[in-house]
């Protein structure tokens, strides 16, 4: 497999791919300023923004699409400390940096499969984004939720794993990983038969994957898994490349 160079000094780093495209894109460690119902208060915002940062993204739909309150934006980074990140960019990339990630790195896909579901699942379906046909959540600790619809969207829930290859018939779904952990001395055992089944899946379909990381330590140690069980003697099969994500959760 030919990989390009990768940096070692990247502080938020990706992995990304085409024929099938594999990303890992770097997400911190759960932590919130505001309780889930106080989240859930925002209202879902477009998913079509001209900006890359959150900042700006919180601006623009203060200032552009009218869609946040600059008055609430500011009574709320009122109580941020000094130098740390306003309050409004970590609680609300806290909410979106999930369907975020997914418009912005494969914005083409219509339908997903997210695999070692956990505090995604949990996501109330208005804030996925609208083109998406079919949202499945698949992983041990996905909560058992009854199958649902939002407005054209399907939603899904197993509790388990995997078991059979994600749909093969629309060249428009993929498969995604939020930071799973895949080569944690924890996790790594227990991914071991769905990476068989993925890596199959991928070669068949051409579908796009995506893993995420909490950070450059997370990275190293899943880098090594995916190259592993994605490398091939054709260098066409899997190409690997890192970059950062700018939709990451901005919780410390």
């Amino acid at each position: 497999m030919s990989l390009k160079p990768i940096s070692t000094t990247l502080l938020q780093s990706c992995v990304s791919s085409i024929r099938p495209l594999i990303s890992s894109i770097s997400i911190p460690p759960p932590y919130s300023y505001a309780s889930s119902e106080q989240l859930y208060s925002l209202p879902p915002p477009p998913y079509t923004t001209p900006e890359s940062t959150w900042g700006k993204f919180i601006e623009h739909h203060c200032d552009v699409t009218g869609h946040y309150d600059r008055g609430v934006i500011s009574r709320i980074d009122s109580h941020t400390p000094p130098s740390h990140t306003p309050i409004s960019s970590t609680l609300i990339s806290s909410l979106l940096s999930y369907p975020l990630t997914l418009s912005h790195h494969l914005p083409t896909v219509k339908s997903v499969t997210v695999l070692g579901a956990r505090k995604e699942a949990m996501l109330p379906p208005r804030y996925w984004p609208r083109s998406l046909s079919r949202v499945s959540f698949v992983g041990p600790s996905c909560p058992s939720l009854p199958a649902t619809k939002f407005k054209d969207t399907n939603f899904e829930y197993k509790t388990g794993f995997l078991e059979h290859p994600p749909p093969q018939s629309s060249s428009s779904h993929a498969v995604v990983m939020y930071h799973p952990g895949l080569g944690h001395s924890r996790h790594s055992n227990s991914w071991t038969s769905t990476l068989s089944l993925l890596k199959d899946h991928a070669l068949q379909t051409r579908q796009p994957l995506m893993f995420t990381h909490y950070s450059t330590l997370d990275l190293n140690r899943d880098l090594p898994v995916i190259e592993r069980t994605f490398g091939c003697e054709d260098a066409n099969d899997f190409v690997v490349e890192v970059g950062e994500n700018c939709w990451m959760d901005l919780k410390p």
